[in-house]
């Protein structure tokens, strides 16, 4: 059973945090180390999209060079030229889906393969 619940407001960046959503995910999804990179990836990019609301997030592409695999979109809002508020809020948003895929692979003995 699925412990997720949608928010609209971005939570603080912590370690437990992404220990326990990387441990959500392995279990929601019954991601094996045997699973393809591009399969735990859209996992993870699904469940970020379920959990945060206001943003579209998808899986983009394993690029070979190392750059960050998942689309990121805000839905309810179009940023200003310095809306200093907003892109904060999108970097934190990156940094909540890189360090949860990082402990992702990580517990799956795979953290060589983490793309950035």
């Amino acid at each position: 059973m699925s412990k997720l619940k949608s928010v609209k407001e971005i939570p603080k960046l912590e370690k437990k945090r992404f220990e326990e959503w990387a441990e959500e995910i392995i279990e929601k999804y019954a991601i094996k180390e045997t699973d393809t990179l591009e399969n735990v990836t859209e996992y993870i990019a699904k469940f970020f999209d379920e959990l945060f609301v206001n943003y579209k997030i998808s899986f983009s592409d394993i690029h070979p060079d190392g750059i960050f695999p998942f689309a990121l979109n805000r839905l309810d809002k179009k940023p200003s030229y310095a809306d200093e508020k907003f892109f904060d809020e999108l970097f934190e948003v990156e940094n909540h889906l890189r360090w949860t895929y990082t402990m992702v692979l990580t517990k799956l003995y795979r953290e060589k393969e983490c793309p950035f």
